[in-house]
């Protein structure tokens, strides 16, 4: 056992560079397939190669044998964390889909209703056929990595015992027991609330036309009057910062409701769109020196013919409304003051 350790660990050695190279690489062609499928992590994804000391106790733990060292499921470890644990069944079914998928494993099988502990789901992959055809990614044909999804609240309870050293109910304290099962129920429940809260605003997205013209505006509302207010081929590269931050913009100007929001756009209509398509012809004479877009974002507005996106055409009728002078001052004020709160 001994002699085929130390083959294992030389062999460890030799591939501990190529193993992190892996891990970059399915990490990125993970966040890939996210990202086509609009899927939003919590946080950024983690990746890492199991160390040599951690392996040889596992190995002496679980009595197992290797013939290769990249043969261990969890040499390369993956972890996703997401806010929502709708995102972690979506996920699970498209790496499975997108890989060759070894082994799943739902630790939450392994608890009674009565228990508390480690929750995640792993999958244990293997570098599909198609990577073969990549130069780059050819020499990772074999190689193996275990994939991690778990919601952040459960990544919370997971790093917490990790560190109190509470895997399950045997190793606590009774003294604290109670206030462990009081923790692993709030976290359960944090996870069921984000859910209603999803559940709760696709509902309310589901009004299209039926919102009161009376209703204050809000993030959401903005959203839908503004998609079916502006021609659909505007609809791109909206995200919800955007929302947030054009919804400042409306209130400030006295655009308080929905019935004002669409008679804004009502109104500003024909010379916002005019003035994208100006500007769109100015790109295809040459890139002028107030465009900062980068080279992808250049490339899509001189092939499909526009500049603006459903926001920014919205801005452009605030600033028909007001005044564009007035409403530049009242952007640079804006930023200026978002930059102040960034430094203190």
């Amino acid at each position: 056992m001994a002699d085929l350790n130390e083959t294992l660990r030389n062999e460890y050695v030799t591939n501990e560079a190529l193993a992190k190279d892996f891990a970059v690489a399915i990490a990125d062609q993970i966040q890939h397939l996210l990202d086509e499928e609009g899927l939003r992590l919590g946080v950024p994804v983690q990746t890492r190669v199991k160390s040599w000391s951690s392996i040889a106790k596992k190995l002496e733990r679980k009595a197992m044998s290797l013939e290769h060292i990249k043969d261990l499921s969890d040499l390369v470890g993956v972890r996703l964390i997401f806010l929502f644990s709708r995102d972690v069944e979506k996920t699970c079914h498209l790496v499975s889909k997108s890989f060759k998928l070894i082994e799943q494993e739902n630790t939450m099988g392994r608890l009674r209703e009565d228990q508390f502990g480690y929750q995640s789901l792993h999958l244990t992959v293997q570098t599909p056929s198609a990577w073969l055809r990549i130069p780059s990614l050819k020499r990772f044909a074999g190689w193996r990595a275990e994939v991690q999804i778990r919601t952040l609240a459960q990544h919370i309870w997971a790093d917490a015992s990790h560190r109190l050293q509470y895997k399950n109910e045997t190793g606590v304290p009774l003294p604290v027991l109670r206030s462990i099962y009081r923790l692993s129920a709030l976290l359960e429940i944090a996870d069921l609330e984000l859910e209603r809260v999803l559940g709760t605003r696709e509902v309310y997205l589901q009004q299209e036309d039926d919102l009161p013209a009376d209703e204050p505006l809000n993030v959401d509302a903005v959203r839908m009057v503004i998609s079916r207010s502006w021609p659909i081929e505007y609809q791109m590269n909206n995200d919800d910062d955007n929302y947030a931050s054009l919804l400042e913009e409306l209130l400030h100007f006295d655009i308080n409701t929905v019935a004002e929001l669409r008679t804004l756009v009502s109104d500003g209509k024909d010379a916002a769109i005019a003035r994208d398509q100006e500007l769109v012809a100015r790109c295809r004479d040459g890139k002028p020196n107030w465009y900062e877009g980068g080279a992808d974002d250049w490339d899509r507005v001189v092939q499909t013919g526009r500049l603006y996106n459903q926001i920014g055409l919205t801005r452009h009728a605030i600033s028909h409304r007001v005044g564009k002078e007035k409403f530049e001052d009242y952007l640079q004020e804006k930023a200026l003051m978002q930059e102040t709160a960034g430094d203190s």
